[in-house]
Order: C-alpha cells, then sequence, then structure tokens
C-alpha cells in the first residue's frame, strides 16, 4: 500500500470516526430530551393519579350519602307538630306525631322582629320545645284589661 493511499484511508477512517462522534452527541442530545419529557410525563402521571384517589374517595363519600338518603326515603317519619302560648311569652312547640323528631331548629319570630331559636337533639313523641318570646311578654305587659 502506498503513503498515499495510506493517508486517504486514515482520512476517510477519521472522517467515519469524527460522524460518529457527531452521531453519539446527536444521541446524547437526544436522550437527554427524552429522559426530561419522560419525567414530565411521570410527574403528571403521579399527579394525576393523586387526582384520581381523591376523586374515588369524593364518590365513595357521594355513594354512601346517596344510600343514607335512599334508606331515609323508605323510613317511616310521623312527625307533626303543634304551638301555643303555654304562659305569659313561652311559645311551647309539641311533638303531636307518633315518632321521635332529630336535630330539631324551632324559629320564632314575632311581630317581624329578631327570630328566636331554639335546639333539641331529639323530641320525642309528646315531646316538647319552649322558647321564651321577650317580645311577646313586652306586647302582653302592654294589654290592659277592662
Amino acid at each position: 500500500m502506498t503513503p498515499t493511499a495510506a493517508l486517504a484511508i486514515s482520512i476517510a477512517s477519521a472522517i467515519f470516526a469524527l460522524g460518529g462522534v457527531v452521531v453519539g452527541i446527536i444521541g446524547l442530545v437526544q436522550s437527554s430530551r427524552a429522559h426530561r419529557v419522560a419525567k414530565a410525563a411521570a410527574d403528571a402521571a403521579e399527579a394525576a393519579n393523586r387526582i384520581s384517589e381523591e376523586s374515588n374517595g369524593i364518590a365513595r363519600e357521594a355513594n354512601q350519602i346517596s344510600r343514607t338518603a335512599t334508606q331515609q326515603a323508605h323510613e317511616r317519619h310521623d312527625v307533626r307538630w303543634d304551638a301555643n302560648f303555654g304562659g305569659e311569652g313561652v311559645l311551647v312547640v309539641r311533638n303531636l306525631g307518633r315518632d321521635t323528631a332529630y336535630n330539631v331548629l324551632i324559629r320564632a319570630i314575632f311581630d317581624g322582629g329578631e327570630p328566636h331559636e331554639m335546639e333539641a337533639a331529639k323530641v320525642g313523641r309528646s315531646g316538647e320545645v319552649q322558647i321564651d318570646l321577650p317580645a311577646v311578654r313586652e306586647q302582653l305587659g302592654r294589654v290592659s284589661l277592662i
């Protein structure tokens, strides 16, 4: 082999080797980009999983509320109320129904005044709640009997 041919082969080999290095660098850059994209996708998938878990929890709660509401809709409820004044300025609200009323809130408003409220955890059959109404007592005090 002549020195010129050996030089030509060496130069060609060097050019191919340089091409290999360039392709390797491009591959490394693309690999780095692909890694960043894969990391972002993994982070997005992790966030989506957390959202999905929260959604599943909310759906379970909604299903429980629905089941409870369905059960309550089929329960017998006989709660009826009667209200009368039992004394000066005292409103007596009585459960005339057959069933106990739970989480009771009685709100009374006299003559457009401020509402007065009374709460009771439960009011059984024939049970009552009394609300003191000072405005009624005051009004009764102004009435003169002839």
